[in-house]
């Protein structure tokens, strides 16, 4: 990989993902979990709120409205998720409530610390948590379910610990119709949907052998925001997600649009994971646009420990449009995909910019086993991943910029798809700098290509550079 503690590394990248002074809203509605409960009125500091549940009750019950600002008190932590009626995912907050341009809703930190942590995991730390179930195989003592209407939902994407200070997996997630029997070696997990246990095979009660006192994170299927079809000029600002099996900030539109989204300066950790329910796989996003989408801007974020895709425009059909979207300044580390970009059937794709990213050890997440694929077998892992419909229109004042793409050095994939050059052909697409960080990784335009063949036949970075290392 490059050395990212060499000047040259430091002066394309670090301004990029250190976003310029700014202060916190001026909160309209206080929460702090270090609260007794949720009887305060929320309007002081000393009068807080305790709990997601209560800010959830609040939206629900439309007395969160258009300039409010919900702040989460920074050195808090949030181990709690909601499921709506009618719904099939739980989430640390449903948003389905409108500001306007002038007076966005706006969920943010306040106080001094670490920012507030909202968290989609179980927190299977004790060795009660544990049962042994045959030899080395031990099961979670309860039952493992939180997807509410619909239990075929219900699923755990991944373990999280900490060995020797370091946060990781504990190991492979075993799919579909395997069982139990089929743990193998330490970490190795599996979720036993319609009885809604969790096995893992260890060397000992589970809480006994990962005895750091960080414990063990059991991802749920889970979103931290879930934004619904209509609900416009949301911000995010200022948070820390972690430990959602599904995604971090998830923009569903449907038939409908969401306009307005702000995604500023939040850390997402370990994201993604569970089962894509009839494929057999494996899946996951961290921020994700799903059919309509205007004026969503995504900056300054850091993202880390994806399986899929970091950042994803996806699920867009005939006469949807997807326009002046906005993802700047971020910075990507160990995604399987750090974008994965979808252009379906005659969906308009306008006003794109991707910008001034820093993307790096693309494919070295908790989805490679080893050194090898995913391990559900799915496609090669992708920096730029472009999944397209042959006869969709190319996009229109679009640009891809200023970008800096990384791949690990035990990654076997593509710094960059693109299905076709007609897909990038209304896409301003220079002044990038690519690093393979492998021999094997090499760019793909419906054919293995390089760097010089890309360009000759995209007719695009013309002056990017790459750098093999």
């Amino acid at each position: 990989m490059p050395d990212i503690n060499s000047a040259s590394f430091f002066s394309r990248s670090l301004y990029r993902h250190t976003p310029g002074g700014s202060t916190d809203p001026t909160p309209k509605y206080y929460v702090d979990a270090s609260r007794p409960d949720d009887t305060g009125n929320g309007l002081t500091a000393a009068t807080a709120w305790k709990t997601l549940a209560k800010v959830n009750a609040m939206i629900a019950a439309r007395s969160i409205v258009a300039g409010d600002v919900i702040a989460f008190r920074r050195g808090q932590v949030w181990e709690e998720t909601y499921h709506k009626n009618g719904t099939a995912y739980c989430n640390n907050v449903f948003v389905d409530i409108s500001g306007t341009a002038a007076n966005p809703i706006t969920f943010c930190a306040y106080g001094e610390g670490a920012k507030p942590q909202l968290l989609g995991s179980y927190d299977l730390s004790s060795t009660g948590d544990w049962t042994q179930h045959d030899g080395n195989i031990w099961r979670s003592a309860n039952t493992l379910d939180h997807c509410g209407v619909d239990t075929t939902r219900n699923d755990i994407g991944n373990i999280v610990v900490k060995i020797d200070g370091v946060e990781q997996s504990t190991g492979r997630k075993l799919l579909g119709a395997s069982n139990h029997d089929a743990l193998t070696s330490q970490g190795m997990f599996w979720y036993d949907v319609p009885n809604k246990y969790l096995y893992i095979y260890s060397d000992g009660n589970p809480a006994d052998y990962y005895d750091d006192p960080f414990g063990i994170k059991a991802v749920k299927r889970s979103r931290s925001f879930y934004i619904l079809s209509g609900s416009n000029y949301i911000t995010i600002r200022d948070l820390d997600m972690r430990y959602h099996g599904e995604c971090m900030v998830h923009m569903v539109s449907g038939d409908g649009n969401i306009d307005g989204t702000t995604i500023y300066n939040n850390t997402m950790r370990w994201c993604g994971g569970c089962e894509y329910i009839g494929l057999n796989a494996r899946a996951g996003n961290a921020i994700e646009n799903w059919c309509n989408n205007s004026n969503t801007t995504v900056s300054y974020n850091y993202i880390y420990q994806v399986y899929d895709a970091a950042l994803t425009v996806q699920g867009q059909d005939v006469g949807d449009t997807v326009s002046n979207v906005y993802w700047h300044h971020n910075t990507v580390e160990a995604a399987y995909y750090s974008i994965e970009w979808f252009s379906d059937g005659a969906a308009t794709h306008t006003g794109t910019r991707i910008e001034d990213n820093v993307m790096i050890n693309g494919g070295d997440s908790f989805s490679i086993v080893g050194s090898g694929p995913r391990d559900d077998g799915g496609t090669k892992p992708q920096g730029f991943r472009w999944i397209d419909n042959p006869d969709a229109a190319p996009g229109t004042d679009c640009s891809f910029q200023r970008n800096i793409i990384n791949f690990g050095s035990g990654s076997d994939g593509y710094v960059l798809r693109v299905h076709s050059a007609t897909n990038v052909a209304g896409w301003t697409w220079d002044y990038n700098h690519y690093y393979p960080d492998n021999g094997a990784n090499y760019w793909s335009t419906g054919a293995g290509r390089s760097f010089a063949a890309w360009k000759t036949f995209s007719g695009k970075d013309a002056n990017s550079e790459i750098e093999d290392v």
